[in-house]
Formats: structure tokens, sequence, C-alpha cells
């Protein structure tokens, strides 16, 4: 039973990260990719994707926690 239970936990935690890559990576790449992207991306699109990618995951965990707190 716990072998069950720690295999949902972990394809639950898969599928849940999974989901936030997908849409950090639509949001990011929405806000900060302005034209059509070369073979490299430029400082200022470098410089977006990181901040808007950190901001995302900040407040993931922020929404994580509080969901924590709730139960």
């Amino acid at each position: 039973a716990i072998h069950k239970t720690h295999y949902g936990l972990c394809l639950h935690l898969t599928n849940f990260c999974s989901s936030i890559v997908g849409k950090l990576t639509s949001a990011c790449w929405d806000k900060c990719i302005t034209g059509t992207p070369g073979s490299k991306f430029s400082s200022s699109e470098a410089s977006c994707l990181t901040n808007c990618a950190q901001r995302y995951m900040e407040m993931s965990m922020i929404i994580v926690e509080r969901f924590q707190n709730m139960q």
C-alpha cells in the first residue's frame, strides 16, 4: 500500500511540474519574445525570460504554500 501511495504522489508531482513548465513557457514566451526568434535570444529577451520564469516559480510556490496552510 505504501508503494502504491508513493507512486501516486510521484505521478501527481510529475503532472504538476509538467503543468507548471507548460504554463510558464507559454506565459513567458508570449510576454518576452516579440518577434521571430533567431538562433539565439537577444539579451533583453533572455533577461525577460529569466525574470518572468523566476517570478512565475515564486508565485507558484506561494500558491502551493497557501493551499497547504488551508488543509
